[in-house]
């Protein structure tokens, strides 16, 4: 018996591992979950969102007949919030966990960045505006929305936005990346670091709550992933470069590429 414990345990050790592997990004878009038991992801030119469960089992979809063109996803308790463009002006869609539509937040009188936003664990959704600022309407209010946040310097790029460690990462290309808390004040704030031959296009949290950026760098052919520490806002881990824009990260923070088919999507 004490002959198997050893290869036991490590059998074991290695079933942990392979659990807490997770897909954070999926043929360049960012995964989100829904506390542990769902993977959600939208596909380009794919009027729905897809849901796999973290345990595998089939793949569902939701929003179907309800989105035009969602893109950004964050799930708060039971509701996934979706960003959707609808005629040119874009929106946030409130859809329950088996995709009733709960609400639509337009946000083109505020004139949006489209499928930026992020939801506060107020309630709270801070979106991006064209120049690079922030705003943020209250959960019972669709009319007015205050300004969130120091004012940036004007961005020549629009930004990318995710809600993280109780507030909201806000990355600027060619500018920066900041953390503001829930009442937009700086935790943080990090000059951006990386060469602007990178195309950055998506920004995600995981289960975990780590920070990741993906970008592309067109003159290689190639993808790249970088963790940011929410703590500090340093630069903490990349992957290698891959041809492949999928990527899965494990629970001691590894990041690979991965096959998009082998997590059902």
């Amino acid at each position: 018996m004490r002959r198997l414990l050893g290869p036991l345990l490590l059998w074991c050790l290695g079933c942990g591992l392979n659990a807490g592997v997770e897909p954070i990004f999926i043929d360049g878009r960012a995964v989100a979950t829904m506390g542990d038991s769902l993977f959600a992801l939208t596909r380009s030119g794919r009027p729905v969102v897809y849901l796999k469960p973290r345990s595998g089992g089939k793949l569902d979809s939701i929003g179907a007949g309800i989105l035009s063109s969602p893109q950004h996803l964050q799930a708060v308790g039971s509701t996934w919030y979706v960003s959707d463009v609808v005629d040119g002006k874009p929106q946030v869609v409130a859809l329950d966990s088996r995709g009733k539509l709960l609400r639509r937040i337009d946000l083109s009188p505020f004139g949006a960045t489209p499928h930026q936003f992020a939801i506060l664990p107020d309630g709270h959704l801070v979106f991006e505006i064209p120049g690079g600022a922030l705003r943020a309407l209250r959960p019972d209010d669709s009319t007015s929305a205050a300004p969130f946040g120091e004012r940036p310097p004007e961005a020549p790029k629009p930004g990318l936005l995710v809600a993280a460690a109780g507030g909201v990462a806000h990355a600027v290309p060619d500018r920066f990346v900041i953390l503001f808390n829930g009442f937009g004040k700086v935790r943080w704030q990090l000059e951006w670091p990386w060469a602007k031959t990178a195309f950055f296009s998506d920004f995600c949290v995981d289960s975990h709550g780590r920070i990741h950026l993906i970008a592309g760098v067109p003159d290689q052919g190639t993808f790249i992933v970088y963790s940011i520490s929410s703590e500090t806002g340093e630069v903490v881990r990349w992957s290698s470069p891959g041809t492949t824009s999928s990527f899965t990260i494990d629970r001691l923070g590894e990041i690979r590429t991965a096959d998009a088919r082998d997590w059902g999507f």
